[in-house]
This record gives C-alpha cells, sequence and structure tokens, in this order.
C-alpha cells in the first residue's frame, strides 16, 4: 500500500473513531502488504457503517478480516481453480494414511444410520 493512501485511510478512521487508540506506525506495519484499493474498501466499510464494528472488537484485526475477505471476492477463476487443486492433492495424500479398516468401518456405519432412518 501507499503510504498516501495509508494516511488518508487512518485519519479516517480517527475521524470515525475519536475514542480509539490508533497508532499509525503500528497500524503501517501491521497493514502495509494490504492492496490500495482493498484498504480503501476496508475503511470506508467500516467507516460507513461503525455500528457493526463493536466496541470489544479491535480495529486492526477488524480491517485485516475485511482486507481478507475482500481478498478472497476479487479472486478469480484461476486462484479458485489453484486452491480447489491443492485441497484435492491434500485430500488424495490424506486418504492414503488412512488405515484400511477405517475405511470399511466408515463405510459399514453410513449402511447402519441409512437402515436405521428407514425403520
Amino acid at each position: 500500500m501507499t503510504i498516501d493512501i495509508f494516511k488518508k485511510g487512518i485519519k479516517r478512521l480517527q475521524e470515525a473513531f475519536p475514542r480509539r487508540s490508533i497508532i499509525p506506525g503500528f497500524y503501517w506495519n501491521s497493514l502495509k502488504e494490504i492492496p490500495d484499493n482493498v484498504f480503501i474498501k476496508v475503511v470506508l466499510a467500516i467507516t460507513k457503517e461503525p455500528v457493526n464494528l463493536q466496541p470489544s472488537r479491535d480495529l486492526l484485526e477488524a480491517i485485516k478480516s475485511g482486507a481478507s475477505h475482500i481478498t478472497r471476492l476479487q479472486a478469480g477463476p484461476t486462484e479458485l481453480a489453484d486452491d480447489k487443486k491443492k485441497f484435492e492433492k491434500w485430500k488424495a495424500e490424506r486418504a492414503e494414511t488412512i488405515p484400511e479398516g477405517w475405511t470399511k468401518l466408515k463405510e459399514k456405519l453410513k449402511g447402519s444410520s441409512c437402515q436405521n432412518q428407514a425403520s
């Protein structure tokens, strides 16, 4: 993120939350990796409806959480497909470590729960 965008965002947050202690240096070190457009959207969302921000919730954590959420929403089909491939690979690797007896027991339990529901 650029320092100018950061300063404007911090100023807006300080105006919206005058009773909160916002230490710019600490916030900068924690948030500088967030892209400009994401930071702007998060700050606007938080300051537009500050009622959603509970008094006990950490403002810094709310910004990070909002940025993470926006980044996931902006992820294109390629990134989502890559995540799906990673998950499928992990699942396949995990399946190799499951003992054969466990799989049989799981299938047996599935069958008995279906029979119980039919009764």
